[in-house]
């Protein structure tokens, strides 16, 4: 049998588990990243070259690694994903948020393509073009798509760099000459990070 002051000592565990509820449940809406990520301040973890990105870049990568890490919950995929992400954006806009091709047709890092490709997609989400021109709005919708393509994180989880790289090339930026352009971004990752 209960007396009072176990009945209260219950009752007040049960208040804090409801906050702690309540608290989670507001904090999952902003996606916190992985505790073994947790916090990416420099890109110390990815192993980038120093020197090969001036300060634009590197945080335009830094956001990439961020929003790869909330994609991913292995530290070997995130690293190979987070890679190949950065090294495709290099080979797309040299890793410039407000960068435009195809006569502004393809906006921000990944270039995505405003005339019925992801860029449409994105806008016909809500994305603005002036979200699409940040770093962070780019990678908010590029990242979680590319992760749910499942040659991408096949290949993100064997933590193959080039073996990913190529797969975020071919499957998800989806460029002209794709198996060419995969070879240049595997490039660009060497260049980026060394080996």
């Amino acid at each position: 049998m209960v007396d009072r002051r176990q009945s209260a000592a219950l009752a007040l565990v049960g208040v804090g588990l409801a906050a702690l509820a309540w608290w989670s449940l507001a904090s999952a809406a902003e996606t916190p990243l992985p505790s073994f990520l947790a916090p990416i301040d420099d890109l110390d973890a990815l192993g980038l070259l120093p020197g090969v990105l001036d300060a634009e870049q590197t945080e335009s990568a830094r956001v990439i690694a961020r929003y790869a890490a909330r994609q991913t919950n292995n530290p070997i995929a995130w690293r190979a994903f987070a890679r190949a992400l950065i090294a495709n954006a290099y080979g797309e806009s040299k890793l410039r948020p407000g960068e435009r091709g195809d006569s502004s047709a393809s906006l921000g890092l990944f270039q995505l393509y405003t005339r019925g490709g992801q860029g449409n997609d994105a806008l016909n989400r809500g994305y603005t073009v002036a979200q699409l021109l940040t770093a962070e709005g780019n990678a908010d919708y590029f990242v979680p798509y590319a992760w749910g393509l499942a040659r991408v994180r096949e290949a993100a989880m064997t933590g193959d760099d080039a073996a990913t790289t190529q797969a975020v090339t071919v499957y998800a930026e989806r460029p002209r000459n794709a198996q060419a352009k995969a070879m240049e971004r595997v490039g660009y990752l060497r260049a980026l990070f060394g080996g």
